[in-house]
This record gives C-alpha cells, sequence and structure tokens, in this order.
C-alpha cells in the first residue's frame, strides 16, 4: 500500500474515531452510565485524532468545561499541523527542481554579461547523490558561464565545470 494512502487512511479512521468517542462519552454521561476515561480521549487526540476530537468536543459540547480538555485538544491539533507541514516539506521542497531560462535585459546590466549563462543551486544538502549527478549532469548542458552555489554543495567527486569569467570584463 502506498504510504501517503496508508497515512491519510490513518489519520482519517484516528478523527473519525476521536469525533466518534466524543459523542458516545457525551450520550453515556447523560445516562450515567460506565464512561471512556479522559486519558483515552486525550490518547486519541494525541495519537493523530485531534482534529475530530476537538470538532466532537464543538458539536457535542463535550468536556469543554475542562481545562486540560480546553488547552491540550488544541495544543494537540498546533503539534499534527506543524508535524504534517515538515513531513510535506521534508519529502517535497527537497525535491523541488526548476530549470528556468530568463532573460533579463536591463541598460544597467554591464554589455559584457550579455548573452552569459549563469546557473544557480541550492538546498541540495539533503539530496542522495544519484540525485545530485543528474543534477550536475543537467547544469553541464546549459554550459554555464557562471555557476552560483548556495547552502550545502559539498559532494565528493560531483563539480560542475562553468567557463570561468574574466572579472575585469563584467565590471567596467
Amino acid at each position: 500500500m502506498n504510504l501517503l494512502l496508508f497515512a491519510l487512511v490513518y489519520i482519517l479512521i484516528l478523527n473519525l474515531t476521536g469525533f466518534l468517542i466524543c459523542g458516545i462519552d457525551k450520550i453515556r454521561a447523560k445516562k450515567g452510565r460506565w464512561r471512556i476515561s479522559e486519558g483515552a480521549l486525550l490518547l486519541v487526540g494525541l495519537c493523530g485524532g485531534c482534529f475530530g476530537l476537538l470538532l466532537g468536543m464543538s458539536v457535542f459540547r463535550h468536556k469543554t468545561k475542562h481545562i486540560k480538555f480546553k488547552i491540550l485538544a488544541p495544543l494537540e491539533c498546533v503539534l499534527r499541523t506543524v508535524i504534517a507541514i515538515h513531513i510535506v516539506f521534508a519529502f517535497t521542497l527537497d525535491r523541488l527542481i526548476q530549470y528556468l531560462e530568463v532573460s533579463y535585459p536591463s541598460p544597467k546590466v554591464s554589455e559584457a554579461l550579455d548573452g552569459y549563462t549563469i546557473a544557480f543551486v541550492t538546498d541540495t544538502h539533503s539530496l542522495p547523490a544519484e540525485e545530485l549527478r543528474e543534477i550536475v549532469n543537467r547544469i553541464n548542458e546549459y554550459a554555464p558561464n557562471l555557476l552560483l552555489l548556495s547552502a550545502k554543495w559539498t559532494v565528493t567527486g560531483l563539480v560542475a565545470q562553468p567557463t570561468a569569467l574574466n572579472p575585469e570584463t563584467i565590471f567596467q
């Protein structure tokens, strides 16, 4: 099963569970029956069902006067959101590779730069060596006159070979 699909199903089930156990516990409280412990309710939220728990608290007006629920349920939602954002960035942003060709005509830029190709590479620190090789090969296909490296670009054996520019002709 796809990991993303598994994670989505897991979160959906836990949030549905959080919502339903709030409703079940509220019904049991009204009938004077055995109750679901506060610890169990908060544990479902902590395991990923916090949004369902918070929604259930609101819809069923359950545990809304308890300070620990007023604080911990929203705090669990913030924690889950931060974790989700970090996971998404870890799997997407570090893999975001863009190849753009931009023409920037300006009377303020020296004519000596006219026609120069500049490559800018940044944030490659978490890429595997094979992906870095692909990036270097793609850069070398463009044969840039200037290569700008930013962040952590240190992998043994991977070096793009730009043509050297003479600073005296660029900055007149």
